[in-house]
C-alpha cells in the first residue's frame, strides 16, 4: 500500500490516504485532506481547506477551492467548476467562504458549475454542463441551466 505522486506535481499536504494517486501538473496545498484509494487526475488544483473522502475520482481540470467537501465514492467529471464566494471581487480578503458539500456516492458530470454553499445529496447525479444553483436532494438527477430535477426511467 502506497501513495503515488507524479514527479511533476506539487503536493504540499502530508494528509493523503493510502493507495491514492495524484497525477501530473496537479497542485495540492498544505492543509488539504485526501482520503484512501482516490484518483486525482492531471491538471487539478486543491486548496488548503478541502476535504476529500475515500475512493473519490477527480478528473482533469478541476479546482477544489477552500470549503469544498467531497464524501466517499464521489465522482467529479472533467472541468467541473466549484465556487466558494457568492459575491466575488478582486482582492477581497474579507469574503465569506461558503462550504459546498458533495455527499457520498454523488456524481457530477463534466463541465458542471456548482455555486457556493450548495449541498448535493448522497447518490445524486448532476448532468454534464448543469449549473447547480440550489441544493440537490439525495438520489435525484438534475440537468440544465439552472439545474432542474428530471425523472429517470429504470
Amino acid at each position: 500500500m502506497s501513495i503515488y505522486i507524479h514527479p511533476v506535481s506539487d503536493v504540499k499536504s502530508g494528509d493523503i490516504g493510502q493507495n491514492t494517486k495524484i497525477w501530473q501538473y496537479t497542485v495540492v496545498l498544505e492543509g488539504a485532506k485526501i482520503g484512501n484509494n482516490c484518483n486525482i487526475c492531471s491538471h487539478c488544483f486543491i486548496e488548503n481547506n478541502v476535504i476529500i473522502g475515500d475512493r473519490v475520482t477527480v478528473k482533469s481540470g478541476v479546482q477544489l477551492w477552500d470549503g469544498v467537501r467531497l464524501g466517499d465514492d464521489v465522482f467529479v467529471g472533467p472541468n467541473v467548476t466549484f465556487t466558494n464566494d457568492k459575491y466575488p471581487k478582486s482582492r477581497n480578503a474579507e469574503y465569506t467562504c461558503l462550504e459546498t458539500w458533495i455527499e457520498n456516492g454523488a456524481v457530477i458530470g463534466g463541465g458542471a458549475v456548482i455555486l457556493p454553499g450548495i449541498r448535493i445529496g448522497a447518490g445524486a447525479v448532476v448532468g454534464a454542463g448543469a449549473v447547480v444553483t440550489k441544493n440537490v436532494p439525495g438520489g435525484v438527477t438534475v440537468v440544465g441551466n439552472p439545474a432542474k430535477a428530471i425523472k429517470i426511467d429504470k
